[in-house]
């Protein structure tokens, strides 16, 4: 017993009962907090999440403060500094996406890289028949929300939906040649 007149099993017992009571209903965290890189292979429900552009809930600068109750949702670190060639100093940033609500990236052919009027990087991806419906269904419900493109269970990069995307058409933008080639080596898998 200890001077409050509980004893250490049963304040081990109370710990974990809390904890897991925070932890219902919330969002879902990768199990390893990144460092210097964003951990790869995120996970929902104990499966990596497909290649696809997810709604974004909410973004922030620790994952406590990017969760969301209530809904579905996986919290995972985006680190614009290993695909978009951000400065080395730029910190991490904690997205929500909802795992449920989202673009499959199916595609029909393997994707074009091309150049910007920055000398910046373009993929540019066609879906399948299905995906493309999906993607005008998604984006037209989500007009001007953001998106987290996820390939190969990371977030490469993130987007404000501008437009209604038809045709099936995508682009992956602002990464580096590097980074797109490795983008897109890992959609052609």
């Amino acid at each position: 017993m200890d001077d409050k007149g509980m004893s250490l099993p049963s304040k081990l017992r109370f710990m974990m009962f809390f904890l897991a009571v925070i932890c219902v209903g919330g969002c879902a965290t990768p199990s390893k907090q990144p460092t210097a890189q964003v951990n790869a292979g995120v996970e929902y429900q104990g499966h990596k999440l497909q290649n696809g552009a997810y709604l974004i809930l909410w973004q922030a600068s620790t994952p406590e403060d990017a969760r969301v109750e209530g809904r579905p949702c996986v919290v995972t670190a985006y680190d614009r500094r290993k695909y978009s060639g951000a400065p080395v100093n730029q910190p991490l940033e904690y997205v929500a996406i909802d795992p449920t609500d989202y673009i499959p990236l199916i595609i029909e052919t393997a994707p074009e890289m091309t150049k910007d009027g920055r000398g910046k990087s373009i993929l540019s991806v066609s879906l399948t028949r299905q995906s493309a419906d999906r993607a005008e269904v998604f984006t037209r419900a989500h007009l001007g929300g953001k998106i987290a493109m996820v390939v190969d269970g990371e977030i490469v990069t993130l987007h404000k939906i501008r437009q209604v995307i038809t045709g099936g058409k995508l682009q992956i933008t602002r990464c580096d040649d590097d980074a797109c080639k490795v983008i897109r080596a890992k959609l052609i898998e």
